[in-house]
């Protein structure tokens, strides 16, 4: 099934912020597969969402940063600064622990930086970068507690491919991922594959995406779905696909098995619906 990200449909300027006015909408439209993503405002009050959740035979996955944060914090479980690194860690097992409420199958995560960044919709560097060595180190330490904890709970963990253009994200090359499943071996874990950040990479950092898709689509087990592509410019600004041919570099078949979510933002419900359904065609 191909799932909806709650980052898709527009506010007032790029996501919107009202996670229940997304959550009605989708429902309204008759959207039962759903990713509860990373962007919305702070509430706390989750009562409602299991509430239409049981009404509306809704089925959810779960994207790093949700349950919203009241407090502004970007995750990075690779931190060197232990209150970042607590509070990150806290993030990914409460949403880990809501997906055990909601019967969500998987929990998918991005795997850290070398700084720290500020900013609520745009990355702000605001620390000094670390040896890359000592992130990874941490890295490796978070998703290895992550993944324990997750198997306990029948949940299966996804670690996201990053978007490398800035140079200070962690897992954006075949190499890293490869040493990451040489050292945590256990079998819930694997990789979500944003086709947005990996065809970016290959643009901007020079990574051979063909190459890349080889290496590690044995432990590809979800896909965040959008083009990079923009009048020739690639950059990660979550664009409508527009042609299945944007899958080539796959195997026909590859997808069937696997968590799909459309992560295309600033659309309205229609789009969305038209965007779902030209990708239902990939199962």
């Amino acid at each position: 099934m191909v799932y909806v990200s709650t980052a898709c449909l527009k506010g007032k300027t790029w996501f919107e912020k009202d996670f229940y006015k997304v959550l009605e909408t989708y429902v309204k439209a008759g959207i039962k597969d759903i990713e509860l993503g990373s962007c919305h405002g702070y509430f706390s009050d989750l009562k409602k969402l299991f509430k239409m959740q049981k009404d509306n035979g809704l089925n959810f996955i779960v994207h790093t940063f949700f349950p919203p944060l009241k407090d502004q914090l970007w995750v990075n479980i690779a931190s060197q600064n232990q209150k970042v690194l607590k509070a990150s860690l806290g993030v990914a097992t409460n949403a880990m622990d809501l997906c055990r409420k909601i019967d969500a199958p998987l929990y998918t995560i991005h795997p850290g930086y070398t700084v720290e960044f500020k900013g609520e919709d745009d990355l702000v560097k605001n620390s000094d970068e670390v040896p890359y060595s000592k992130a990874f180190s941490t890295f490796l330490e978070s998703i290895q507690k992550l993944a324990d904890k997750a198997s306990t709970q029948g949940l299966k963990l996804g670690v996201e491919t990053q978007y490398n253009k800035m140079g200070y994200m962690l897992l954006s090359r075949a190499e890293e991922f490869e040493e990451l499943f040489s050292k945590v071996t256990n079998k819930n874990l694997g990789i979500l594959f944003d086709t947005g950040h990996v065809y970016s990479n290959g643009a901007n950092i020079g990574v051979d995406v063909p190459d890349f898709i080889n290496r590690v689509k044995e432990k590809v087990i979800a896909f965040h779905l959008h083009d990079p592509n923009k009048s020739g410019n690639f950059e990660d600004n979550h664009q409508k696909i527009k042609s299945l041919d944007f899958f080539k570099d796959f195997d026909k078949g590859f997808f069937k098995d696997k968590f799909l979510t459309l992560e295309v933002t600033k659309l309205n419900i229609n789009e969305i619906l038209q965007q779902k359904k030209f990708l239902d065609q990939l199962e």
